[in-house]
């Protein structure tokens, strides 16, 4: 008997040597898909994985009766997700979690409070940025920062910060629909024409803004930086043509953007006390810090920047600390930037700018 395999002309027999013969051409056809990433074959294997898996979930919970209340589904949901992240199953976590969001983002009622209680658990921050960090799924990606989108919880703006900084060292790369549905919740909550007011000052400053509103921001700051286009400096005159350009492009997308790098899968360090340390007293990088905007990592960054004794890790951990903090406290720690010179001003007035966006908004969580 001859069965037609599905592509290349292959058949498989049942002549043992044919059939090794055959599963070579098989395994060099496949590796080929994937090392050049054809785009519908990535696409259609991500979508099916996360339409499977999603159905699958909710099959097994509808039926139960204690979980036709919003509430009782949504919390059993997010200790199944809990399950997953400490079995180190984070893309399953993360997109439970995100299923989870969805019945979340509705008025509970009675339930409000408990809602608030269930969102509040640290341990979603510690998924989500597993999730975004090893996961290269890009529908279960861009649904996930839907659900967070539509939930509209300022607890999870470091999430959207790091989508949309596209930081390769925190999470992997992400399409730009799923980009463009962070920045519409940074937009929720940041209001970045406030950056006017440090256009005026120097070229440094300048750079920063653009830097700034170039991950972060949409169409409507187009007009804040429109002067900036003829920028007697020309290095500031083509960044701000790049970024207005970027900005008015910036909801133009196809159904799901296919630009994956596809690094390899990063290990999320779930030690953050342990990396710091030995960021401290070794000569580990500080791309080795992987971290999330907990208090606990906060309370560490800030004893770390105190005991310090070299002066550029001491700089680089302010810089870490104003990428995850709005506090008062750390808004000052870069301050100082004006006698900086340099790479490292520029760094530390990016930083300074994100920072005192996130502290103008109303709802003040970390």
């Amino acid at each position: 008997m001859k069965i037609s395999a599905i592509s290349n002309n292959l058949t498989f027999t049942n002549n043992i040597d044919e059939f090794n013969q055959n599963s070579s051409k098989v395994t060099a056809y496949t590796k080929n898909i994937l090392q050049n990433k054809e785009p519908l074959f990535i696409k259609k294997i991500s979508n099916n994985v996360y339409d499977t898996f999603t159905k699958t979930t909710n099959d097994k919970i509808k039926n139960i009766e204690k979980f036709s209340v919003p509430f009782n589904k949504s919390k059993i949901l997010q200790e199944t997700a809990k399950s997953m992240y400490n079995a180190e199953k984070y893309e399953d976590a993360g997109i439970i979690l995100g299923t989870s969001f969805n019945i979340l983002s509705k008025d509970l009622g009675a339930w409000e409070n408990d809602k608030k209680n269930l969102l509040n658990d640290e341990t979603n921050i510690q998924i989500l940025k597993a999730f975004y960090s090893t996961s290269n799924n890009i529908k279960a990606k861009y649904n996930v920062m839907k659900s967070i989108n539509e939930l509209n919880n300022p607890l999870f703006l470091p999430i959207a910060e790091a989508v949309c900084n596209c930081d390769d060292d925190i999470i992997t790369p992400n399409d730009k629909k799923t980009i463009y549905q962070a920045r519409e919740f940074l937009n929720k909550h940041y209001d970045l024409n406030i950056l006017k007011d440090f256009i005026d000052q120097d070229n440094d400053y300048k750079i920063g803004v653009l830097k700034v509103v170039s991950k972060w921001g949409t169409a409507k700051n187009i007009d804040m930086i429109k002067n900036l286009e003829n920028d007697k400096n020309l290095q500031i005159a083509t960044l701000a043509q790049k970024t207005i350009k970027k900005l008015r492009n910036i909801d133009k997308y196809s159904d799901i953007d296919i630009e994956i790098n596809s690094p390899d899968v990063l290990k999320v360090n779930q030690d953050f006390q342990s990396s710091l340390d030995e960021y401290i007293n070794k000569n580990s990088g500080l791309k080795d810090l992987k971290y999330s905007a907990s208090s606990k990592n906060i309370l560490s960054l800030r004893k770390a920047i105190k005991i310090v004794e070299d002066k550029d890790k001491r700089d680089n951990l302010k810089i870490l600390l104003a990428n995850i903090s709005d506090k008062d406290y750390d808004l000052s720690v870069l301050e100082r930037a004006i006698f900086l010179e340099g790479e490292k001003r520029r760094e530390f007035i990016e930083a300074y700018l994100k920072m005192y966006v996130r502290s103008k908004r109303k709802e003040n969580i970390l």
